[in-house]
């Protein structure tokens, strides 16, 4: 059934007779308003020009001055009804917005009634009304309130406009709230005389532990690092095996990098002969076939369990004593290391992962 009404609807739209008609409609419309506005332009316009020439000090500005006045009347009025009227056919759809534009739309066509009428009284030479007379004097106010207060309020009604701003509420709303409780707290006094209370504890703490501290300036491991730092970059001249190119000058022997072999787990030949050992000699259970990495300050070596163990070394020349035991590669850790062709990496990156966690610095 509604789709039949729909179609009646669509095809009497459609007929001629109905065009015809809407035609003329919109042709009286159109006449009428347009006198309408022509006398409301009179009105606020043409009927103050002994004024407007008083003001401007001269009869030809004053013309002038009431013909834009009249001329920003008629356009003002005219597009205002227009606009309102295209806007209830089309597209006001909220309920504020309709009311709103409604009482806009007939707001003016009153205006321009009474402009009309006194008009009428002006072109029949009759004396107008006092209501007339007090309309006339005040009727651009009435434009203006329209202008500056209706219209505003019936954009601001607009249902997209205000589906925006929903959305726009909707999205900052727990931001919002975030922000106040934040603001609140940190604000709060209280919050502010904890904060100064712990910076006291802390200040105090800090003071315990400077006090109190073993760690610091040694000058005992100063000079050891010294003794390292020579070590490791002049150990060439104390007799150690190192290669550098025939070419190379003598600035650049004593700043060349010293490459050195990496230490090899010994395996044990079935040949009966002795293995060739880059290293510490193997000692009991040690296992075999294994490429450590070069590491300075670290020494590996073999234990009595079958395992490898690295030692934290500050200097060649430093006695057992002043080693530090750092960590130990089992012998089932070193059979799967084996296999891996990334194994020195590995290891590497254990020792200085246990070097670090026990406060050294490789």
């Amino acid at each position: 059934m509604k789709n039949k009404f729909q179609s009646a609807y669509e095809n009497l739209a459609n007929s001629e007779n109905y065009k015809s008609v809407d035609g003329r409609l919109k042709l009286i419309t159109w006449t009428v308003a347009t006198v309408s506005a022509i006398a409301t332009a009179y009105v606020n316009g043409f009927s103050h020009e002994n004024r407007l020439s008083v003001l401007a000090g001269d009869k030809l500005y004053g013309q002038l001055l009431a013909i834009g006045l009249g001329l920003a009347t008629f356009a003002i009025v005219e597009g205002s009804l227009y606009t309102l009227e295209q806007g209830l056919r089309t597209t006001f759809k909220g309920g504020t917005q309709r009311a709103l534009a409604t009482l806009g739309k007939y707001t003016i066509k009153a205006t321009m009634i009474a402009n009309a009428a006194y008009l009428v009284c002006v072109i029949g030479d009759v004396a107008p009304p006092e209501y007339l007379l007090t309309w006339n004097r005040w009727a651009f106010v009435i434009h203006f309130a329209i202008g500056l207060l209706l219209i505003p309020a019936i954009r601001d009604a607009d249902p997209v406009v205000a589906a925006r701003m929903l959305k726009l509420r909707a999205e900052t709303a727990q931001e919002d709230q975030i922000i106040s409780r934040l603001a609140a707290a940190l604000a709060s006094p209280f919050a502010l005389a904890g904060a100064r209370l712990r910076g006291v504890f802390d200040g105090l703490w800090l003071g315990v532990r400077l006090l109190f501290t073993r760690s610091g300036f040694s000058p005992k491991n100063y000079i050891r690092n010294l003794n390292s730092l020579q070590e490791s970059q002049f150990r060439y001249v104390e007799g150690a095996r190192s290669v550098l190119p025939a070419s190379s000058t003598p600035a650049a022997r004593l700043s060349a990098p010293i490459p050195s072999a990496p230490l090899i787990v010994p395996v044990k030949q079935n040949n009966g002969q002795n293995s060739k050992v880059l290293a510490r000699p193997r000692k009991k259970g040690s296992v075999g076939g294994l490429s450590l990495p070069d590491m300075d300050k670290i020494h590996f070596e073999p234990n009595a369990k079958g395992g490898i163990e690295a030692w934290f070394r500050p200097s060649r020349a430093s006695t057992r004593s002043e080693r530090k035991y750092l960590i130990h590669f089992g012998k089932k850790l070193l059979a799967q290391l084996e296999s891996d062709p990334n194994c020195e990496e590995v290891i590497r990156q254990m020792v200085i992962d246990t070097a670090r966690k026990k406060g050294i610095t490789i």
